[in-house]
This record gives C-alpha cells, sequence and structure tokens, in this order.
C-alpha cells in the first residue's frame, strides 16, 4: 500500500471506539495513521516530536489529568505550518469549565447559572447561591459541583442541602482546591447533543437521564435516540456555533428543563461517537474523516 501523508491522532487511549473507528476510516483512505500517547511528547527548540513527522492531526485527548503538554505541543506544530483540529487554541478554552463558561456567556448561549467561591463561603455568599438555586431550579438548596476539568459526568458532587454545601466548601478552602463550578440542580426534561462537522449539522441526539441519576451521559447509562432535525427551540444555540473560528467536529450540549427553560451545559470540542453510531447505523467516523480531508485538501 502506497500511504499518502501521515495523520497522528493525539489521544490518552489508543483503544477507545471513537480512535480506533477514525483510525480505521483514515487508513481506508490511505493514510498512514500515527497515534501519539501524552507520555511520548517531548519539546524542543526546533520540532515537536513525534508531530514533526506528520502533516496533519486531531487532538482525542482530555485535559482531566490537568497535563496541557497535548494542547502545548499542538499549538507548537500549528505554529510551524501543521494543521490540527479542533483548534489546539480553541480547546484550550473549551478544556476549562471556567473559561468555556466565560465563552458561552460571551457567544449569548445561555449557560447554567455558575458560581465559584474563594475563599470561605460568607453567608452573603451562601444568599447568591439560595437566590440561584430559587430562581432556576424548583430545588432551591439542591446544588451540583462540577470540578474545573472533567469528562462524562465523572468528578461531579451532588449536594441536597445547603449545610452539606457549605461544610464542602470550607474543606476545599482548607485544602486550597477550590477549582470548581457551583451550580444549581436543575430538573432536567432532556438533553440534547447536536453533533457539528465542518459548520454544519451532522446528527441530533436526545439524551434523558438513566435510572435514579441526574446525568444524561452515555457512559453513566442515559437513554438516547436520533432526532430528525434541530428542533426551532435549539436554533440560537447551534448558529454561533456553526461559525466558531478552529471548530471543526464536536457537540453543543442543551437541557431543556422541566420548567421549560433551555441551558447550553457545554460546547465539546472531542466527543465520542459510539452512541451515535450505534443509534444511526451509519458510518459516522467516515463522514468526520471525509470531511475533514475534504475541507482541508488533505492529500
Amino acid at each position: 500500500m502506497t500511504f499518502q501523508s501521515k495523520i497522528f491522532l493525539l489521544c490518552q487511549d489508543s483503544q477507545l471506539y471513537t480512535n480506533l473507528r477514525l483510525q480505521n476510516e483514515f487508513e481506508q483512505l490511505a493514510f498512514d495513521v500515527q497515534m501519539v500517547a501524552k507520555s511520548e511528547l517531548r519539546l524542543g527548540p526546533q520540532d515537536v516530536f513525534p508531530l514533526s513527522q506528520c502533516s496533519a492531526g486531531m487532538i482525542r485527548s482530555s485535559g482531566v489529568d490537568w497535563d496541557d503538554i497535548d494542547l502545548d505541543a499542538s499549538e507548537a506544530f500549528y505554529d510551524a505550518g501543521g494543521s490540527v483540529y479542533n483548534s489546539p487554541f480553541l480547546l484550550r478554552l473549551l478544556r476549562d469549565k471556567t473559561q468555556q463558561w466565560n465563552l458561552l456567556s460571551r457567544l449569548d448561549l445561555s449557560p447554567i447559572p455558575s458560581f465559584q467561591c474563594r475563599g470561605l463561603p460568607t453567608q452573603n455568599f451562601m444568599g447568591l447561591l439560595r437566590a440561584a438555586g430559587t430562581a432556576h431550579s424548583s430545588r432551591s438548596c439542591s446544588f451540583v459541583v462540577k470540578p474545573n476539568r472533567g469528562q462524562g459526568g465523572r468528578g461531579i458532587c451532588f449536594f441536597e442541602t445547603e449545610k452539606s454545601l457549605k461544610m464542602f466548601l470550607e474543606s476545599r478552602y482548607w485544602m486550597k482546591d477550590q477549582k470548581f463550578l457551583i451550580q444549581p440542580l436543575l430538573s432536567v426534561r432532556k438533553e440534547y447533543r447536536v453533533f457539528l462537522l465542518n459548520g454544519e449539522v451532522l446528527s441530533v441526539l436526545q439524551r434523558q437521564p438513566g435510572p435514579g441519576d441526574f446525568r444524561a451521559n452515555f457512559s453513566q447509562g442515559g437513554q438516547g435516540q436520533i432526532v430528525s432535525q434541530v428542533p426551532s427551540s435549539l436554533q440560537r444555540f447551534v448558529r454561533p456555533c456553526q461559525s466558531l473560528k478552529g471548530f471543526f467536529f464536536g457537540t453543543i450540549e442543551i437541557i431543556e428543563t422541566n420548567s421549560g427553560h433551555f441551558y447550553c451545559v457545554e460546547v465539546n470540542g472531542m466527543p465520542g461517537i459510539q452512541e451515535l453510531e450505534l443509534l444511526t447505523q451509519k458510518n459516522m467516523a467516515s463522514k468526520i474523516v471525509k470531511g475533514l480531508v475534504t475541507a482541508f485538501s488533505l492529500k
């Protein structure tokens, strides 16, 4: 077989479903695919080993380990003339929940009301949380705490009382670790995941939380089904992301509460496709790879 350009897939686990599917579809088009783990990356004065041996690549690693060498290396690779999808500069914003919340606010995408605690939780701060819970949730004293970096709903804490939340915030202050967001627990009726590919809607997935859980993630037992088109109520969330610079493939995740309000949970620049392929019975990995090859003239 005569290989074309060498493509890297920068990932934490080369055996994950999505990574294997993308690798296979690149190889079907005769591209030489190099799986690169974070631990293999080396930053040097001349190049980025081993990315310097490639002409383009995709970032498929998360930042849950607080190690951003994958983004550092990808940015250096991009500055040297290589092509990276999605943009590592955008992924740096999306990786951190606080920075992403600020981005969603600038795009007017109605992110979930969120708070950060700095120092010990004061009476005034707890009052702000209580007011937000009353305004946005039927369970005014219930809250979720999300780590600044997370994946698949992991690491989220749930508090049913204001007292238990206050004790948690006090303990984290003394541990000198306050890298998290506090949000009122919303009663979710539906969750939507809109897949975008090069500015076009690829598919829309509607999900509901699994039994006894408030998370609708596929990895946490959430149940999903395909929606034939983007509901009109979601269009205002989709349009700004279709023109988001550096956003080639990813998802917009939106919830509808029992009270009929819509909030953007996150923009995900590295979604998995296992659930999507399972429900659609279509080769979505091929569409992603062929879309990338066509859009960016990879040879």
